[in-house]
């Protein structure tokens, strides 16, 4: 259930406090989350699908919430950075539920995602630059009653439009499918969906609920990341179950 608007706001007097503390935490744990070559395998997705079908707008999303979606997107953008690749690269916090990319990157939260979706700003006021890298992150903005429950789908895609030639890959960090109806808008909005699942928690048949909601709505999915495996398997599951 989504939260009210009056918790949501609340976020806004809080920032300052918990992003220091949250940002090092975020940080020791990016470092030794899945193996490199996981992230690798998913950076060598991305390229292909770019080069072949010229996708830029890439969305990660998962069944329910703590499935580790923003640990995916934050440790293939450090993957990134760890490459020095010249692409340009920006992350949009599209889970206005619960915003954590300005966590981790110590970044204001806003103005954002809800400044942009509501006109109060420009994309050169919402974006910021991490370490003069080519990695730029869109946080997630203070909710307002017009955006705490759904991003209206026709926002996001205009957004997406606007930023795409200026970038090689777009990656947004989405709320849960079923637990978020905006999740689904965003999803429309994307070239491809990834859909993240933690190991051990996620049924199979919440996966597959979650996996047909994307397909009956003609959305492009890439795959399923398996999150938090605690057996070795062969790479990342790129497939359909």
């Amino acid at each position: 259930m989504a939260k009210t608007y009056e918790a949501l706001l609340k976020q806004k007097n809080s920032v300052k406090q918990d992003v220091s503390t949250a940002a090092s935490s975020s940080r020791s744990a990016l470092l030794t989350l899945q193996n490199k070559k996981q992230i690798a395998d998913l950076e060598k997705k991305l390229l292909y699908n770019s080069k072949k079908n010229n996708y830029k707008v890439f969305n990660f999303t998962s069944c329910r919430k703590n499935e580790g979606v923003t640990s995916i997107i934050t440790s293939l953008a450090h993957y990134f950075l760890a490459k020095k690749t010249e692409k340009k690269i920006v992350l949009i916090d599209g889970n206005l539920h619960d915003s954590g990319l300005y966590k981790f990157f110590q970044i204001p939260v806003e103005p954002g995602l809800t400044d942009l979706l509501t006109n109060r700003c420009t994309v050169s006021d919402a974006i910021c630059r991490i370490e003069d890298r080519n990695l730029f992150v869109i946080p997630s903005g203070i909710p307002t009653r017009k955006t705490v429950r759904e991003i209206p789908q026709n926002k996001i895609i205009e957004l997406t439009k606007k930023i795409r030639d200026q970038f090689d890959y777009i990656l947004i960090d989405a709320p849960p499918l079923l637990e978020a109806s905006d999740s689904l808008s965003v999803a429309i909005a994307s070239d491809l969906t990834f859909l993240v699942l933690r190991a051990s928690k996620v049924q199979r048949e919440v996966a597959e609920k979650a996996k047909l909601l994307l397909q009956g709505n003609d959305c492009a999915i890439g795959g399923v990341i398996l999150n938090r495996a605690l057996q070795v398997i062969p790479g990342w599951v790129y497939r359909l179950f």
